[in-house]
């Protein structure tokens, strides 16, 4: 049974299973993220509606950090960015143990924010470069489980820690933190090797020359030109990562507007309620991640994103109904199957479509653009919440997702007709 749990992810480079190890500890002390809702209502004392802004400004701070650091990952590579990002951010968060929870413990948060947005790029990046094209999606599922796995048990212990021994959400997440640095820091070798890669580069196509998909044995390709030029060559990523920008507006509100509603319907137990539906989420994806990356693979990738939208639509529209705990879970359960789904289809996609030369800078611009609906999710929300309860914004929800499957469904023809397809 173990055996065949694990067949998917047999034979892939030796780094990739470091990266598993390390997003897997990374993860089991993420603490503040998921609770930064609650840091901000039940400690600091904010509503929920200044509560929603700031977690938007947390995702405004990241927008200059990825561009950066896309950048600085194409110039000076992969590992150290990761070492630098993540160190700093775990300094950071030990400071933060030390202060009262106020103002300039959310200061401290947005900074360490920056730090770990400029390494996003490189964490993304360095996958594509250990690995080839069909290896892609089951080193990404890999690293997406093991940092579940971790995930499965962080909230859970933040949730318990976070009335009683506050200061150790903090201690803890930068703990793990540079844990995680270490095993990069001596286990992953650099994998970006800039001088071979310009002097090997081919150039964009010119004005006058015809403008196509790139065929199958040219999207990875080094090319020249800047990453507004990559993308012009490659229309159908600004597309797909329009709609997930929906997709991203729609799964924000697992962060946000799922502990306000927690903590309405069940007083004092809203953090600790979170971080087992949090836990549980983990779990899902722990067991479902391998079926789902073995039995999906015969279908192309943006019919899977498709149907994870689906989940999406039918997990959180359960939470417009639940009043019990049991309802939740069976939302929480739904909903993860979506996002393991999407997440183990549109990393590939992307990647097997960007040229090894802009890796850094396309994995700053594309997540930039489909995060901007997880920055917008809480403040929009958080004016709503002003005249209408969470269900009613579950129902929404609803509305926005229907609109995005159908839009995904649509591209998924036309790709099938022009584009290159990712069927294993």
């Amino acid at each position: 049974m173990l055996r065949r749990f694990l067949i998917p992810y047999r034979g892939l480079p030796r780094e990739i299973y470091v990266i598993f190890f390390s997003r897997m500890i990374n993860a089991a002390g993420l603490f503040i993220f998921p609770l930064f809702t609650l840091i901000l209502t039940s400690k600091i004392g904010l509503s929920a509606s200044d509560a929603g802004i700031w977690l938007t400004l947390m995702g405004v701070v990241i927008v200059p950090a990825n561009l950066l650091g896309g950048k600085l990952t194409d110039w000076v590579g992969r590992k150290p960015m990761i070492l630098l990002g993540q160190s700093i951010g775990g300094i950071l968060f030990m400071i933060c143990g030390f202060l009262e929870p106020g103002m300039t413990q959310i200061y401290m948060i947005l900074s360490a924010c920056f730090f770990f947005g400029l390494s996003d790029p490189a964490n993304l990046s360095i996958i594509a470069d250990l690995t080839t094209k069909d290896q892609r999606e089951a080193a990404y599922a890999l690293s997406y489980m093991g940092f579940n796995l971790g995930f499965a048990i962080g909230p859970t212990i933040g949730g318990l820690l976070f009335n009683r021994f506050y200061a150790w959400i903090f201690w803890g997440d930068a703990l793990t933190l540079f844990v995680s640095v270490a095993l990069v820091q001596f286990f992953i070798r650099e994998t970006y090797q800039k001088n071979k890669i310009v002097s090997g580069h081919r150039s964009l196509p010119q004005a006058d020359e015809k403008m196509e998909e790139p065929g199958p044995d040219t999207m990875e390709a080094a090319v020249s030109g800047s990453v507004l030029k990559v993308l012009t060559e490659r229309p159908i990523l600004l597309v797909f990562s329009l709609i997930l920008l929906f997709y991203n507006f729609s799964y924000a509100q697992w962060h946000y507007l799922l502990p306000i509603q927690l903590e309405d319907l069940f007083p004092m137990k809203g953090a600790s309620t979170f971080g087992l539906l949090a836990s549980l989420n983990g779990l899902v994806v722990l067991i479902c991640t391998p079926l789902l990356t073995s039995g999906l693979s015969r279908y192309p990738a943006l019919r899977r994103v498709a149907l994870g939208g689906m989940f999406y639509l039918v997990g959180f529209g359960t939470f417009a109904f639940a009043d019990s705990r049991f309802l939740f879970a069976l939302g929480c359960i739904i909903f993860t199957l979506g996002e393991i789904t999407i997440t183990i289809s549109y990393m590939p996609y992307v990647a097997n479509r960007t040229p090894v030369s802009h890796r850094g800078r396309m994995n700053a611009v594309l997540p930039l653009l489909m995060g901007v609906g997880y920055t917008a999710g809480p403040v929009v929300m958080s004016r709503g919440l002003l005249v209408f309860a969470p269900q009613t914004g579950w129902l929404m929800i609803s509305g926005v997702l229907t609109m995005a499957v159908a839009c995904m469904i649509v591209l998924d023809r036309y790709d099938s007709r022009v584009g290159v397809r990712d069927v294993a």
